[in-house]
Protein backbone atom coordinates (compact mmCIF):
# COMPACT_ATOMS: atom_id res chain seq x y z
CA UNK A 1 0.00 0.00 0.00
CA UNK A 2 1.13 3.45 -0.97
CA UNK A 3 0.45 6.73 0.13
CA UNK A 4 1.61 10.30 -0.52
CA UNK A 5 3.30 12.84 1.95
CA UNK A 6 1.99 15.40 -0.48
CA UNK A 7 5.62 17.55 -0.01
CA UNK A 8 8.20 16.91 -2.86
CA UNK A 9 7.64 13.28 -3.82
CA UNK A 10 8.03 11.39 -1.03
CA UNK A 11 5.96 8.10 -1.13
CA UNK A 12 5.10 5.83 2.59
CA UNK A 13 5.43 2.03 1.71
CA UNK A 14 3.83 0.25 4.36
CA UNK A 15 5.23 -3.72 3.93
CA UNK A 16 4.48 -6.60 6.29
CA UNK A 17 6.06 -4.98 9.00
CA UNK A 18 7.63 -1.76 8.31
CA UNK A 19 7.28 1.98 6.91
CA UNK A 20 9.48 3.40 4.87
CA UNK A 21 9.78 6.33 3.66
CA UNK A 22 10.73 7.05 -0.35
CA UNK A 23 11.82 10.01 -2.23
CA UNK A 24 11.26 9.68 -5.78
CA UNK A 25 13.92 11.03 -8.39
CA UNK A 26 11.89 11.15 -11.31
CA UNK A 27 14.53 12.42 -13.58
CA UNK A 28 17.04 9.99 -12.24
CA UNK A 29 14.73 7.49 -12.75
CA UNK A 30 14.37 8.60 -16.52
CA UNK A 31 17.89 9.10 -17.39
CA UNK A 32 18.68 5.74 -16.63
CA UNK A 33 15.52 3.57 -17.00
CA UNK A 34 15.06 1.55 -13.95
CA UNK A 35 12.34 0.02 -13.75
CA UNK A 36 12.51 -1.45 -10.32
CA UNK A 37 10.52 1.65 -9.88
CA UNK A 38 7.56 1.08 -11.51
CA UNK A 39 5.31 -0.32 -8.67
CA UNK A 40 6.25 2.75 -6.95
CA UNK A 41 5.34 4.65 -9.23
CA UNK A 42 1.88 3.08 -10.14
CA UNK A 43 0.69 3.01 -6.91
CA UNK A 44 1.33 6.82 -6.79
CA UNK A 45 -0.67 7.50 -9.85
CA UNK A 46 -3.84 5.51 -8.09
CA UNK A 47 -3.19 6.74 -4.74
CA UNK A 48 -6.42 9.14 -4.57
CA UNK A 49 -4.25 11.59 -2.26
CA UNK A 50 -1.82 12.27 -4.14
CA UNK A 51 -1.51 16.14 -5.58
CA UNK A 52 -2.07 16.64 -9.26
CA UNK A 53 1.56 17.78 -10.06
CA UNK A 54 3.25 14.79 -8.09
CA UNK A 55 0.66 12.28 -10.41
CA UNK A 56 1.39 14.34 -13.32
CA UNK A 57 5.55 13.56 -12.70
CA UNK A 58 4.80 9.87 -12.17
CA UNK A 59 2.74 9.32 -15.55
CA UNK A 60 6.12 11.25 -17.20
CA UNK A 61 8.48 9.01 -15.80
CA UNK A 62 5.81 5.94 -16.61
CA UNK A 63 5.90 7.14 -20.25
CA UNK A 64 9.98 6.98 -20.02
CA UNK A 65 10.23 3.76 -18.78
CA UNK A 66 8.17 1.88 -21.28
CA UNK A 67 7.71 -1.12 -18.37
CA UNK A 68 4.64 -3.38 -19.89
CA UNK A 69 4.28 -4.92 -16.67
CA UNK A 70 2.24 -1.59 -16.02
CA UNK A 71 -0.37 -2.01 -19.09
CA UNK A 72 -2.57 -3.83 -16.95
CA UNK A 73 -3.14 -1.40 -14.27
CA UNK A 74 -3.32 1.23 -16.40
CA UNK A 75 -5.91 -0.30 -18.36
CA UNK A 76 -7.93 -0.51 -15.10
CA UNK A 77 -7.33 3.72 -14.57
CA UNK A 78 -8.20 4.24 -18.25
CA UNK A 79 -11.23 1.82 -17.59
CA UNK A 80 -12.49 2.96 -14.33
CA UNK A 81 -15.23 5.69 -15.25
CA UNK A 82 -15.58 6.77 -11.53
CA UNK A 83 -11.42 8.40 -12.28
CA UNK A 84 -11.28 11.51 -12.95
CA UNK A 85 -10.66 11.82 -16.71
CA UNK A 86 -7.70 13.93 -16.30
CA UNK A 87 -6.08 10.52 -14.83
CA UNK A 88 -7.33 7.82 -17.22
CA UNK A 89 -6.35 10.18 -20.27
CA UNK A 90 -2.89 10.24 -18.39
CA UNK A 91 -2.92 6.93 -18.03
CA UNK A 92 -4.41 6.24 -21.89
CA UNK A 93 -1.55 8.27 -23.11
CA UNK A 94 1.24 6.18 -20.92
CA UNK A 95 -0.39 2.92 -22.50
CA UNK A 96 -0.49 4.14 -26.36
CA UNK A 97 2.67 5.79 -25.85
CA UNK A 98 4.65 2.19 -25.38
CA UNK A 99 4.00 1.42 -29.26
CA UNK A 100 2.57 -2.32 -29.85
CA UNK A 101 0.44 -3.19 -26.93
CA UNK A 102 -1.91 -5.78 -27.81
CA UNK A 103 -5.48 -4.98 -27.79
CA UNK A 104 -8.04 -6.98 -29.62
CA UNK A 105 -10.19 -5.50 -32.35
CA UNK A 106 -13.60 -6.86 -29.79
CA UNK A 107 -11.94 -4.87 -27.07
CA UNK A 108 -11.20 -1.49 -29.41
CA UNK A 109 -14.78 -1.41 -30.84
CA UNK A 110 -16.37 -2.01 -27.65
CA UNK A 111 -14.40 0.59 -26.20
CA UNK A 112 -15.69 2.94 -29.03
CA UNK A 113 -19.38 2.05 -28.81
CA UNK A 114 -19.15 2.70 -24.98
CA UNK A 115 -20.01 6.24 -25.39
CA UNK A 116 -17.38 6.96 -22.86
CA UNK A 117 -15.05 9.81 -24.60
CA UNK A 118 -12.35 8.84 -22.69
CA UNK A 119 -12.42 5.30 -23.87
CA UNK A 120 -13.62 6.04 -27.38
CA UNK A 121 -10.50 8.62 -27.83
CA UNK A 122 -8.23 5.36 -26.25
CA UNK A 123 -9.69 2.92 -28.72
CA UNK A 124 -8.83 5.24 -31.37
CA UNK A 125 -5.60 6.10 -30.60
CA UNK A 126 -4.86 2.22 -30.58
CA UNK A 127 -6.88 2.12 -33.95
CA UNK A 128 -3.83 3.73 -35.34
CA UNK A 129 -0.82 1.61 -34.19
CA UNK A 130 -3.11 -1.76 -35.06
CA UNK A 131 -1.10 -3.25 -38.32
CA UNK A 132 -4.33 -5.04 -39.07
CA UNK A 133 -6.71 -1.67 -39.39
CA UNK A 134 -8.80 -2.85 -42.11
CA UNK A 135 -9.30 -0.10 -44.65
CA UNK A 136 -13.22 0.70 -45.38
CA UNK A 137 -14.53 1.95 -48.40
CA UNK A 138 -17.88 4.31 -48.32
CA UNK A 139 -19.40 3.84 -51.70
CA UNK A 140 -21.96 6.91 -52.26
CA UNK A 141 -24.43 6.61 -55.29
Amino acid sequence: MCSHSGKGSLVYLFGKMSLMRVSIPPERIRDVGDRSWTQILLELVSAPDTEDSERDKAFRTLTFLEDYRSVDLLAKLVEDSSQPTRIRTAASRVICGMGMVETTDVQRRAWWASGDPVLMAHSRALMTRSPRLPIYVCNYQ
